[in-house]
């Protein structure tokens, strides 16, 4: 006998295929797959990406103007001005402000400033003096020396050309360092040669320095004559100086007095009574000569009158001339 399934037994059995027809496609599993892979990988992506583009600095915009760009003009410190500067008196300087670049101007500033301290303008001869257009080897005392490349100042040469102003303020003749010889013999500048003496040392190549016949005041301190050894020193001969001509220039020499007569009034000159000295003696006794006896009036005689001998000239030893003085 065959036994029929019931109903319910028959949907029982017939339930899981039921349910079968009801399952997603395999394929369409895989696309969701597919898909759900590739939105998580984007994910990750802009996670990793996104905080090294926030450290970039942003791209500046491109220009828009066509203008082209303009530089601006250099500093006006860079300028050299053209108009009279001004020192710290308020008083307008009588040259041009240059920012010197080289020794030639370095040189050139130095006389600028010495002009300034010695009254140029009152100079008895001042060629050239003051003018930045000129060669300073063409002004008037001033002779150059050069080695092919820069022109170097070696002489100053301003004896008895009226110059004046005090000394003490003529320290930028350091900037002269080639210097070799100096005369301003036979001037009227005023100051202390202690103090002024000092810049000397700075020259190296020195031989030379006449300051006679002025109005200085002061001494030369040892120091300085252990520093400038060498060096032919002139300075007046009441200042103390151990290494100055004093041994040449300044020993005392006696001069007759002109016009002394005995008293007999017989007008030997000096002469005659050295030619013995009982002259001397015996009838050196006068009066009547202007003051003098016989012991102040003769040398002969003891007397005289007492004064240093005759120096060499002040003027300078050759005249510069108005063209540049340039040995090759």
């Amino acid at each position: 006998m065959v036994e029929v399934p019931s109903d319910d037994e028959r949907s029982r059995e017939e339930l899981p295929f039921a349910n079968a027809t009801k399952l997603v496609p395999v394929h369409k599993q895989f696309r969701v797959w597919i898909g759900g892979v590739a939105v998580l990988g984007a994910f990750v992506a802009l996670i990793v990406i996104l905080p090294g583009v926030g450290n970039q600095p942003p791209t500046p915009p491109a220009p828009t103007s066509s203008m082209p760009s303009l530089s601006l003009p250099p500093s006006s410190s860079s300028i050299p001005s053209m108009f009279p500067s001004i020192d710290p008196s308020g008083n307008p300087s009588h040259f041009p402000s240059v920012s010197p670049s080289s020794n030639e101007e370095l040189q050139q500033n130095a006389l600028f400033e010495l002009s300034n301290v010695l009254a140029n303008e009152n100079w008895t001869k001042n060629n050239g003096w003051g003018s930045s257009s000129s060669n300073m080897c063409s002004w008037y005392g001033v002779v150059c020396d050069t080695d092919g490349l820069d022109i170097f100042v070696t002489e100053l040469n301003l004896a008895a050309n009226n110059l004046t102003g005090n000394i003490d303020d003529a320290s930028l003749l350091g900037n002269l360092k080639y210097l070799e010889q100096l005369d301003l013999d036979s001037n009227s500048i005023v100051g202390n040669l202690t103090e002024f003496s000092f810049n000397l040392i700075q020259f190296s190549n020195l031989k030379y320095v006449d300051l006679r016949l002025n109005e200085l005041t002061g001494s030369i301190p040892p120091e300085v004559c252990d520093s400038i050894e060498g060096v032919d020193l002139r300075v007046d001969c009441n200042i103390e100086c151990d290494c100055c001509s004093h041994d040449v220039l300044c020993e005392e020499e006696c001069s007759d007095v002109p016009g002394w007569h005995n008293y007999f009034g017989e007008a030997y000159d000096c002469a005659w009574y050295a030619a013995s000295d009982v002259r001397c003696e015996s009838l050196g006794s006068a009066y009547e000569n202007d003051g003098h006896t016989a012991n102040t009036a003769c040398c002969v005689c003891g007397g005289g009158t007492r004064g240093f001998k005759s120096s060499p000239s002040s003027a300078p030893s050759s005249i510069p001339t108005q063209s540049p003085s340039v040995s090759q």
